[in-house]
């Protein structure tokens, strides 16, 4: 009974290191499953070995077969041994070899961790993004306020209650205000009763300042908004208004706004994108009292 328990044991031994060898080598390590290998060629052999050395015995005593069983072991010894070291290298080789693609794959991979990663910019152009270069001031006046940038300088030889002039005289940018109150019989104007007539309107506006500079050129007009108000707004250029021989582009709103004219005019150098985008933002800051 103890022989049979211990007979079972064995066999579940031999079947657990074959599959452990098994599974060892679909992991990538082949070293449990080569060294079996090597067991069961060693058994084998020796078990042929055993067989021949008994069926040797059997044979006439003779010189001659005893000389052809010796020689025959030899060989047999030599084979084994031979195997049994091939084997091993083999097994020493192929472990060395893949230790050694291992270490190569790790330093890649942590030459590739350490590499600096590109950085992305965004491509802009001076038409879509302007930088913000000025701090936006708040400047309130009686009917209206509006923003503007902080080098924008109120020149006061030339401001009184009716007229506001601000400029930033090295970039050559000014911005005037000037306002004026509607005689009685016209206090029920507004500006869009002038819609039909902006032609004409456009083209007066433009001779009053040819009076002052004779290259004032009517470039465009039409009906706008300035700020939450409607008014009429002229474009035109000159050269003799920047004092530099520099072409200046010159715009101009008209309207009205609680019983009360108003012309807010600003120039800029012509064709400078970020200055044309600064007066937008100017635009759009004007909130006139309608009541």
């Amino acid at each position: 009974m103890y022989r049979r328990d211990n007979g079972c044991v064995n066999i579940l031994g031999i079947i657990s290191i074959i599959i452990f060898s098994i599974i060892s080598a679909f992991n990538g390590n082949f070293i449990p499953i080569i060294v079996l290998l090597i067991i069961i060629t060693i058994l084998w052999v020796g078990n042929v070995y055993i067989k021949l050395k008994n069926q040797g015995e059997k044979l006439n005593e003779t010189v001659e077969s005893r000389k052809k069983i010796n020689t025959n072991n030899s060989k047999l010894i030599i084979f084994i041994i031979i195997t049994s070291i091939g084997l091993i290298i083999s097994t020493i080789f192929q472990s060395n070899k893949r230790e050694y693609i291992r270490n190569k794959r790790n330093e890649r991979n942590h030459i590739i961790q350490q590499m600096p990663k590109p950085k992305i910019i965004a491509a802009s152009t001076e038409k879509k993004i302007v930088k913000e270069e000025f701090v936006w001031l708040n400047k309130i006046h009686f009917g209206y306020y509006f923003k503007l940038p902080n080098n924008f300088l109120q020149i006061s030889d030339l401001t009184n209650d009716n007229f506001y002039l601000y400029a930033d005289e090295e970039l050559f940018l000014s911005l005037s205000i000037a306002s004026d109150k509607l005689e009685e019989n016209n206090l029920n104007i507004n500006i869009e009763q002038y819609s039909n007539k902006l032609p004409e309107f456009a083209q007066n506006f433009n001779l009053n300042n040819k009076k002052n500079f004779d290259d004032f050129k009517l470039i465009d007009y039409e009906m706008s908004k300035l700020g939450n108000i409607k008014a009429i707004k002229i474009t035109q250029t000159s050269r003799k208004v920047s004092g530099k021989d520099i072409e200046m582009k010159v715009v101009s709103y008209n309207l009205i706004a609680k019983s009360k004219y108003y012309n807010v005019t600003y120039s800029y150098p012509k064709d400078s994108i970020k200055y044309d985008t600064i007066f937008k933002k100017i635009e759009k800051s004007f909130e006139f009292k309608t009541k």
